[in-house]
C-alpha cells in the first residue's frame, strides 16, 4: 500500500506492506482465520494504541480500516472505514490486483491518494 507522502502521511494513512495470513490470535475473534493485514503496525497519535491494517472486501468495494488488538475503544476493534475503491470503476481490477482509485473517509483531505497493487 503507498500513501502519498503529503496530505497522506498525518498518522492515519501511511506506506506498508499488506499480506494475506493467518491472523492474530488476539484479532480472530473479529477477523476469521486468515486475512489481509499489514506486516507491521503503526501507534495511533492520539490513544497510543497499537494497530494494523486491515484489507477488507464488501461486494465490490475494496477498503482500508484500523484494526487494534487492544484498545481504550474495546479489545480488539475495528475502526471505521478510512479508505475505499470500488473494483471495476475507473481502473480498479482484482486481477491483476490494482486498486488505483479510490476515496477517502468522508471528512478526510479528498487529496488524499492511497494505491495497491501487487
Amino acid at each position: 500500500m503507498t500513501a502519498a507522502a503529503n496530505p497522506c502521511n498525518d498518522g492515519l494513512l501511511n506506506s506498508c506492506t499488506i499480506a494475506y495470513g493467518a491472523t492474530p490470535a488476539s484479532l480472530s475473534a473479529i477477523l476469521g482465520a486468515n486475512c489481509y493485514l499489514s506486516t507491521t503496525t503503526f501507534t495511533d497519535a492520539q490513544t497510543g494504541d497499537d494497530y494494523y491494517y486491515y484489507l477488507g472486501c464488501f461486494a465490490a468495494v475494496m477498503r482500508i480500516s484500523r484494526v487494534f488488538p487492544v484498545s481504550v475503544f474495546g479489545s480488539p476493534f475495528l475502526d471505521s472505514v478510512i479508505y475505499f475503491w470500488t473494483v471495476d470503476s475507473s481502473g480498479n481490477t482484482c486481477l491483476p490486483f490494482s486498486l488505483t482509485s479510490g476515496s477517502i473517509y468522508t471528512g478526510g483531505d479528498p487529496a488524499c491518494v492511497v494505491t495497491i497493487t501487487g
